[in-house]
């Protein structure tokens, strides 16, 4: 931790003044935080956490050591944004990355969610999955998958890898529901046998899907809960 102090605040007023914005809303709208809650760190009324202080240091283009404790006063060893579009490129670039979330329960202990081409929600994403085109989420259904992955658990999802057997898989199939609409299951993928695709599971039935019935298969690269 470090001590909040008279210097620090000055040291942030003159980070975002050397940067060039001419005020501490305009810094704000281009970290893309609210006005408030800078104003409150510039003005040394709340203290802002350490992540926060360094991606204020990267953004301003100042070294954070000096920026909280005034140490190693050389500034920047980042290049300070010159103008509202590359302020705005950088902000973008230090704020959280987000993908969407798909998928809706349709209710009951069914171990399905249903393909829906609306986000419910976006949420924050490794950023291993910052360059994946189409990259997104789904929320485990039932508990087919525990201890592995348990219900309602955030699933991240690269379409852009398929799994190889052992790894695990959403999957995208028309199989099993009546009006023959899409539906995302989760399972481990284990092989192709007679026409089907092979998923196990720890808590259901194995899951074989006749590959004509199947839309997508897309490796599970990571896990959070939010």
């Amino acid at each position: 931790m470090y001590a909040m102090t008279q210097a620090f605040k000055d040291r942030l007023k003159t980070a975002r003044e050397k940067a060039g914005f001419a005020s501490a809303a305009d810094a704000a709208d281009a970290l893309g935080i609210k006005i408030p809650t800078y104003t409150h760190h510039e003005n040394g009324t709340r203290k802002p956490k350490t992540d926060a202080i360094e991606r204020y240091a990267r953004f301003f283009g100042v070294a954070a050591t000096w920026l909280m404790f005034g140490k190693n006063e050389t500034p920047a060893e980042v290049e300070p944004a010159s103008n509202p579009i590359r302020k705005r490129q950088v902000a973008k670039l230090l704020s959280p990355f987000t993908v969407p979330v798909y998928g809706s329960i349709s209710g009951g202990d069914e171990d399905y969610l249903e393909a829906t081409s609306e986000a419910l929600d976006h949420i924050a994403a490794p950023n291993s999955l910052m360059d994946v085109e189409g990259a997104f989420a789904l929320y485990m259904p039932g508990t087919a998958m525990e201890p592995r992955y348990h219900e309602g658990e955030t699933l991240f999802v690269n379409p852009k890898k398929l799994p190889r057997p052992g790894e695990y898989a959403a999957i995208m199939h028309s199989d099993q529901t009546p009006t023959g609409s899409p539906i995302w299951q989760v399972g481990r993928y284990e092989r192709v046998d007679a026409g089907n695709r092979v998923f196990s599971r720890y808590n259901g039935q194995e899951l074989r899907i006749p590959t004509d019935k199947i839309r997508a298969i897309h490796k599970i690269v990571a896990t959070g809960e939010w």
